[in-house]
């Protein structure tokens, strides 16, 4: 998933990160599946980053001014393939039908972040965050009404993450308490280059947002439970011609988990979702997983 190289000893807290890695933006999208405190992804980072978030290749610079607390500020500029912030129409025919351009040369993204963790003492920690990332390049076909349009436009996202984690002192995990919550915003200003020549010139305007809330509590040791809230669309509406306002898709998640080594994970996982579907209809169902992971040979400490 992952291949780069980092400095070491750059003087005045910097760092540059170079190669293929998965961005700093927001909390969650740096952290691997096995991170993860439920087995499957919440629905906006599904829906506005996409299935495996913003992994790209490029360039990254981060900056630990002298400070009383910890603080992170960090930029990257990436080649900018990504599925949804940024998203290409890759048959050559339907971009030439649609008036769609080719790919850009890379880099055609880049993104700024900063982390901020007072100091709380031993046992508590607290971590909030700002991100934001632009794609210059970002192409879709949207059908308005009975029409088939090429847009073709910039994409942004930002977001704001906040992160609390108490460490009892009893072994194993046990009456540990962690609590993360992030709020995502996209918005792409696109052009309509195809499909309908009354309409080629015109703009469209999307913006959809959504947000988090879980926690975790350790009930015993080595078993811990966790709770989570997540919804997409409070925000989600087309401005620009015929303006559309979609409503929204919501989920409750349950999970417990038993880790009875540190190489090993069982989670058993109950979800109840409500669910807009592209047609417009919603879909109202129950989700149940099973989930076994195991870590194989040397493995590093994992960040906050």
């Amino acid at each position: 998933e992952e291949a780069w190289f980092a400095t070491r000893a750059l003087p005045a807290g910097l760092k540059l990160k170079g190669g293929r890695f998965f961005s700093e933006f927001g909390y969650l999208n740096k952290k691997h599946e096995h991170q993860w405190e439920f087995t499957d992804q919440n629905l906006p980072y599904l829906n506005l980053l996409g299935d495996h978030g913003l992994q790209d290749t490029g360039i990254q610079l981060t900056w630990l001014p002298e400070t009383p607390f910890y603080t992170m500020l960090g930029v990257e500029v990436l080649q900018g393939d990504q599925e949804r912030v940024g998203a290409f129409v890759d048959d050559a025919e339907e971009r030439l039908e649609l008036g769609l351009a080719d790919r850009d040369s890379g880099p055609r993204m880049w993104t700024l972040f900063a982390k901020v963790s007072p100091d709380l003492g031993y046992d508590h920690a607290l971590q909030v965050g700002g991100s934001f990332v632009r794609n210059q390049q970002h192409q879709e076909i949207y059908n308005e009404g009975l029409t088939e349009l090429g847009l073709e436009g910039s994409a942004e996202l930002w977001g704001v993450d906040i992160v609390y984690k108490y460490d009892n002192p009893a072994a194993y995990g046990y009456r540990d308490f962690n609590f993360q919550a992030e709020y995502l915003r996209s918005v792409k200003d696109l052009t309509v280059r195809g499909g309908d020549p009354g309409l080629v010139g015109d703009g469209r305007r999307f913006t959809t947002d959504g947000y988090y809330l879980q926690g975790t509590y350790g009930i015993a040791q080595r078993w811990q439970i966790g709770l989570r809230y997540d919804v997409l669309g409070l925000t989600n509406e087309v401005d620009g011609g015929a303006d559309v306002n979609y409503d929204s898709s919501d989920r409750w998640t349950t999970a417990v988990t038993w880790t009875p080594s540190e190489f090993s994970r069982f989670r058993l996982q109950y979800s109840q979702s409500d669910i807009l579907l592209p047609s417009g209809e919603r879909e109202e169902f129950d989700a149940f997983w099973l989930q076994f992971l195991m870590s194989l040979g040397a493995h590093g400490a994992h960040d906050f």
